[in-house]
């Protein structure tokens, strides 16, 4: 055998050996033992952080300890439970848990997932929440969390929580707030009325918030309703919760994307705005955009292609603060209380939900020669329905049709003509007959001169 055969037969051998070492360091990663004095944040002290390492969880398990997180870690819970709270207090860190349990004491107002630190990005894939008082928090700036999969039951007040996150990813999840008496039912009784799965609240504690973008998609709301004893005059909860709180605290806010969602048998679906000034300035949702496509609602068993949107900053009744986006519209909603209509030299300025139908427009459709056909948008042949509640500034055009006159038929057209030539006619005839109508008398004169010549020809033929 020579040199270069054997060479690659060591190449070979050693390129196996180092993948056994491989599988063997994967597989000797030791699963964490529920046992001992808070055995998954020892387990995390001895990391180095550097975000490749995993803890491992015992499969069934069940772990009763509050967890501290101070550097980047991946939690694999392996279908595990954690009786407790997670705590992330890292800066800067990456943080994935994914596959477990965590719930805390029935009726036990705890926070299960706490996100401070600063700068942080967590993901939680496949997991269940059960309880917790303001489930989900995320404080401070710079924060990223994204949810996947997460199945959030039984929550108090609100299932996520924050006043400050930069992005929010939440999709494929489930909310469902029938695990107690209702979202609302605080141990805090001046609390109640906030029940709601996601409560964004920008800027109520936090200065120099700045938001890049929040994404909620294909999640199912159920079951978000009133407080025990609460009215709904009193309440502001809704499956969905997003507001500026004061105005002075937010730098920037990026685009809310809330797509592909049902809403089943919730109090509210979707609430923006706030009427509350207690923390500073309130801002009108009409500052930053809201994106609505695909959302559907299911009530009573019945589902319907639409959502409700309630808009906090109006006064006036549910129905007048309410309104309805269809699933199968994608729009960039303005949500202010007021809307601007501009038809010719009229303005009106009105609540949104007023219809046409509403307004006197008598004098604008009405035009001499013409009968008025609809309203379209300025600049597009889209036509407003004059019953379509108005949620948006528009200029519009009214459209007119002139009124046909009747035009004579085919065969009046023909009969006069025949009766103007016939009339015609007579007239050359009247006038051949009678003497002394001026044309005949030259013509019989001209005649008579031409037999008197004719007469006087053939006579000198016959002399000759």
């Amino acid at each position: 055998m020579n040199m270069k055969k054997v060479l690659a037969i060591m190449l070979i051998f050693a390129v196996l050996f180092m993948c056994v070492l491989t599988i063997n360091v994967k597989a000797s990663n030791e699963v964490v033992e529920p046992d001992g004095t808070n055995p998954i944040t020892t387990a995390i002290s001895k990391l180095q952080g550097d975000g490749t390492e995993t803890i491992s969880l015992k499969e069934g398990a069940t772990y009763e300890e509050n967890v501290e997180i101070a550097k980047s870690v991946t939690i694999d819970g392996n279908g595990a439970t954690i009786d407790g709270k997670i705590n992330i207090t890292a800066n800067n860190s990456t943080i994935v848990l994914k596959n477990a349990t965590v719930k805390c004491e029935e009726g036990k107002p705890i926070t299960l997932l706490n996100v401070s630190g600063n700068g942080n990005t967590v993901e939680v894939e496949n997991v269940t929440f059960e309880g917790g008082q303001n489930a989900i928090v995320v404080n401070n700036l710079g924060q990223s969390l994204t949810l996947n999969g997460v199945d959030m039951s039984g929550f108090y007040g609100k299932a996520v929580y924050s006043d400050s996150i930069k992005n929010l990813t939440i999709t494929n999840s489930t909310f469902d707030a029938s695990g107690t008496i209702n979202a609302g039912d605080h141990t805090n009784e001046d609390s109640k009325r906030a029940g709601s799965a996601i409560d964004l609240n920008f800027g109520n504690t936090v200065s120099g918030v700045e938001v890049d973008k929040v994404q909620i998609s294909n999640n199912n709301f159920s079951n978000v309703k009133l407080a025990a004893g609460e009215t709904l005059e009193q309440s502001t909860a809704g499956a969905i919760k997003i507001k500026i709180k004061n105005s002075d605290n937010v730098k920037s806010i990026g685009n809310i994307v809330i797509e592909n969602n049902n809403f089943a048998d919730n109090l509210r679906d979707i609430v923006i705005g706030t009427q509350s000034v207690s923390a500073g300035t309130p801002t009108d949702p009409a500052a930053f955009n809201i994106v609505l496509s695909g959302n559907t609602r299911t009530q009573n068993g019945e589902k319907a292609n639409e959502v409700k949107v309630t808009n906090n900053t109006m006064t006036g009744t549910e129905e007048e603060k309410t309104e309805t986006i269809p699933a199968d519209v994608r729009t960039t909603k303005d949500f202010s209380a007021k809307v601007t209509i501009k038809i010719g030299d009229k303005t009106f300025e009105l609540t949104k939900g007023t219809t046409l139908s509403e307004l006197d427009l008598s004098d604008i459709k009405t035009k001499q020669g013409y009968t008025f056909k609809n309203f379209v948008i300025e600049g597009t042949d889209t036509v407003v329905s004059e019953t379509q509640g108005l949620i948006a500034n528009m200029t519009l055009v009214p459209v007119f049709e002139k009124v046909a006159t009747e035009e004579p038929n085919a065969n009046e057209e023909t009969n006069t003509t025949i009766e103007e030539e016939t009339t015609e006619k007579n007239e050359n005839e009247e006038n051949i007959e009678n003497p002394q109508t001026g044309d005949a008398i030259i013509l019989y004169t001209v005649m008579g001169l031409v037999a008197i010549i004719g007469i006087a020809f053939i006579v000198k033929k016959i002399k000759k």
